[in-house]
């Protein structure tokens, strides 16, 4: 072997020729191929009925002997099999525990005959189906109210009733979990506990004593309560939004008060995406300009400022012709030019004109709405609500038309008119 290694090793054609057949035989050598239940139950796991069965023993031995093979195996399957007697001995204690009273046990008494506890057993039974019945109609005698006799009786049909009787109105039925009335919870009584009634596009709309509102088909639940609270309260609270337009003073930018009136919108939530903008006429003015400038930083397109073409000394109004972004905050200017100078509303020293458009999934509530229900009352309280001024106003104007002596109308459209 030394000199064959010798040889090899210094010649070239000999060398090349022993790594040919040993390559080819490396190649053909013979592969092992498993067919055991260990390789073909390699990738497979055991459910949790499989576990159970296995556990106790409800296979057959075969079935067994080879799902013991995989348990020793696979560390998964194993695990969980572990895992689940240790379950069953921790509640094993639990399950064959029984709850009940303890009745401890009587010794030194006789037990009766068997026909005695029968017969003891039926008369108690009789005595207390009697009981029950004999207070049942005491109970039934006191509450029902004195008849009264033909004589009594009002030439309509309908009995009088003696004098000092008491007259209670009859309990509410209750009501389905869909119906557009609403019980009172939080309020439980109208206005100085009376009813209420508002006409509203030839519709009835009843708040009764019991806080039960009435006439509003087509509300959902959330703004039919809104509506309630606002008539019950006499009252609208301010929305945030609207606290979040107020603005405040710019000491720091200048000084000088408004000399015009910006006419809208003002400090308000807008329903259209393309708002327009008013204002109120300047003497001797020759002309105007609009600057609108958005507020939300974060938004895409901020700090791009808006302005309209130069605006005739006629003119008192101006709509963009593209349409700003949903949700987006803004604030707006109108300059005047009058003899030669610029005069600017609002003036440096005021509060800004901030204004916000509606967002997509308010606008969607909003659009439900008009499409449901069209009482003055609904529309103009849930605008309130999403701070749409000029558009609750407007609703609820119409509604005063309607009620003019009702309170509760007027209250709430001076509410919403306080916001501007």
């Amino acid at each position: 072997m030394t000199f064959v290694g010798e040889h090899i090793a210094g010649c070239r054609l000999c060398r090349e020729l022993f790594r040919e057949v040993l390559q080819e035989r490396r190649s053909t050598a013979g592969k092992a191929l498993s067919i055991g239940p260990a390789f073909w139950l390699k990738d497979e796991h055991l459910e949790y009925e499989q576990i159970v069965s296995y556990a106790d023993q409800l296979m057959d031995s075969d079935e067994r002997e080879l799902y013991s093979e995989h348990l020793g195996l696979c560390g998964r399957c194993r695990e969980d099999f572990e895992s689940f007697l240790a379950h069953r001995r921790e509640t094993e204690w639990e399950l064959s525990t029984r709850y009940g009273p303890d009745v401890p046990a009587v010794r030194g008494v006789a037990m009766a005959p068997r026909w005695v506890g029968g017969l003891w057993g039926r008369l108690a039974a009789a005595a207390l189906i009697l009981l029950a019945l004999g207070l049942a109609w005491f109970v039934g005698g006191f509450r029902r109210e004195p008849e009264t006799s033909i004589a009594g009786r009002a030439p309509g049909g309908g009995a009088s009733e003696p004098i000092g009787t008491v007259r209670r109105d009859p309990a509410p039925e209750p009501r389905p979990k869909d119906s557009p009335s609403v019980a009172a919870s939080t309020a439980p009584h109208s206005p100085a506990g009376r009813q209420l009634e508002l006409g509203d596009r030839g519709r009835r709309i009843v708040l009764d004593r019991s806080g039960n509102l009435e006439g509003l088909e087509g509300v959902s639940g959330r703004e039919l309560a809104t509506v309630k609270d606002a008539l019950l309260a006499e009252d609208m609270p301010l929305p945030a939004v609207l606290s979040d337009l107020q603005g405040s003073e710019g000491s720091l930018r200048g000084e000088g008060r408004t000399a015009f009136r910006l006419v809208g919108p003002r400090r308000e939530v807008v329903l259209a995406a393309r708002p327009t903008f008013r204002w109120q006429a300047v003497k001797d003015a020759t002309s105007y300009s609009v600057y609108v400038v958005p507020k939300n930083l974060g938004r895409k397109n901020s700090g791009a400022i808006i302005s309209s073409p130069k605006l005739s000394a006629g003119v008192t109004e101006w709509r963009p012709d593209a349409s700003f972004a949903r949700g987006g905050v803004y604030s707006w200017t109108v300059s005047a030019t009058v003899h030669g100078e610029e005069v600017i509303s609002p003036a440096p020293a005021d509060p800004e004109m901030k204004f916000r458009i509606l967002g997509d999934e308010e606008l969607r509530a909003v659009t439900r709405l008009q499409k449901l229900t069209n009482p003055h009352l609904a529309r103009g309280v849930v605008y309130a609500r999403a701070g749409l001024v000029s558009e609750a106003e407007r609703e609820l104007s119409e509604l005063m038309k309607e009620n003019a002596g009702s309170r509760e109308a007027r209250r709430l459209l001076d509410r919403v008119r306080s916001w501007r």
